[in-house]
């Protein structure tokens, strides 16, 4: 349950509630359906300059400027209907900092790190040429050597068909396992989110062969001599 922002004037000895709605660090981009995962992903930033500018980062990014009274969803191109920022700000932000000499504030999340000039309103991508994915499980294929698929930590899937550095994604969320028909150069199987998905044309197509399991993080295979035979790993 989401407690609210509060906000001492005395050195922490008392502290005034200044809001608890919308749900700031929560999932939905409006703030009303009373999820999050604060003990995963929890921050917040106050401008040196001007303390009624805040940010906030839970599952989302959020801003203020009236100091933590009312909110505005940050998360750009997220959440494009309720925003009124631009860029893309990735899930899970556990980290917001305020650069003291020059105002910049910038955000780390789980796809890494973007900077606004102006509180919040803009984000730049800060995180090209850093290679920082957390990989999970990766498979190639037994046919072609430049075929690959990995499952990367809240990145998703991606895929590789050339002899090449550039990955593309497939499938959003943790993408987690992932494996290759042993017939086949670009068709099998990919775990992300507690769903399996077959994947064809390398993952240009993919189809969602189950709902949620009760595994977030499903291992799958498939039969040696039938591809269509597929084993997943679950709890019981």
């Amino acid at each position: 349950t989401f407690g609210g922002v509060y906000l001492s004037t005395n050195q922490g000895t008392s502290f005034s509630r200044q809001s608890n709605s919308p749900n700031i660090v929560e999932s939905c981009c409006g703030g009303f359906n009373g999820t999050n995962q604060s003990n995963y992903d929890l921050a917040i930033g106050v401008s040196h300059s001007n303390r009624l500018n805040v940010v906030t980062g839970g599952i989302r990014a959020c801003r203020s400027t009236t100091g933590g009274i009312t909110w505005s969803n940050a998360s750009g191109d997220n959440c494009n209907a309720e925003s009124q920022s631009t860029g893309f700000v990735h899930a899970d932000v556990h980290d917001v900092e305020y650069n003291p000499l020059n105002g910049h504030v910038y955000l780390g999340s789980d796809g890494g790190l973007v900077k606004s000039t102006n509180d919040g309103i803009d984000w730049t991508n800060l995180s090209d040429g850093i290679a920082t994915s957390q990989a999970y499980h990766m498979a190639g294929s037994l046919l072609d050597i430049d075929h690959m698929m990995i499952g990367l930590q809240d990145n998703g899937c991606k895929r590789r068909d050339a002899n090449t550095n550039v990955w593309d994604s497939t499938i959003g969320g943790d993408g987690f396992d992932c494996i290759y028909d042993w017939d086949s150069s670009t068709s099998g199987y990919a775990t992300s989110n507690s769903k399996i998905y077959r994947f064809e044309d390398n993952g240009d197509t993919n189809t969602e062969i189950t709902g949620d399991s009760n595994q977030f993080f499903t291992r799958v295979t498939c039969a040696i001599d039938d591809p269509a035979v597929v084993l997943a790993g679950l709890n019981d």
